[in-house]
């Protein structure tokens, strides 16, 4: 939902995306939630669940959404700007929060939450910006090297 707007900012400021994957879209549940154990679930199975989205706003003139589905009207949406409070919030509310399914070991609370795939599809494009001209630093490269480990499939 937000490519167009993104193509602008980088032709604006000079910069390159170049994209590594494409992942499905995924509903992280608290792991006690009712629909735990589905291996696909829709967003009508969600609808009486509170979703649950992180928001850092800034005061940008851009509205640019950090998540899938960014356009869907949710009947009942949560925003918080603080992921230990989006973590408890869904915990303690059995709400969900919309993603790439990717669960990494840095992430708090990991195993706490189940990914399940979303029946409603809303991929999502992962790369990585530079500026144009500029080379990638040792640290980006080894960022890059990460990333490839989380396509979907290896």
């Amino acid at each position: 939902s937000n490519k167009n707007i993104m193509k602008k900012l980088f032709r604006e400021y000079g910069l390159e995306f170049y994209p590594l994957m494409v992942r499905n879209t995924y509903a992280y549940v608290w792991k006690g939630h009712p629909l735990t154990e589905k291996k696909e679930i829709s967003l009508d199975e969600l609808k009486e669940y509170p979703c649950v989205s992180f928001d850092q706003s800034s005061d940008s003139e851009f509205y640019l959404s950090e998540e899938a589905l960014g356009d869907y009207e949710f009947d009942k949406l949560i925003k918080s700007n603080d992921r230990a409070t989006s973590a408890e919030i869904m915990a303690q509310l059995n709400g969900y929060s919309i993603g790439t399914g990717i669960m990494t070991d840095s992430i708090t609370f990991k195993d706490e939450f189940v990914a399940i795939k979303l029946k409603e599809e809303d991929p999502l494009t992962i790369g990585y910006i530079i500026r144009k001209n500029h080379k990638i630093s040792d640290i980006g490269k080894a960022y890059i090297d990460e990333l490839q480990k989380y396509k979907e499939g290896t």
